[in-house]
């Protein structure tokens, strides 16, 4: 279960690295 909850933290964090990055080459 902490496995499963850990994995989910760093998925989210890439997400949120591709998002940003995302948005500064729009800008």
């Amino acid at each position: 279960m902490f496995c499963q909850f850990f994995f989910f933290i760093i998925l989210y964090q890439i997400l949120q690295i591709f998002y940003v990055c995302r948005l500064a080459s729009i800008m």
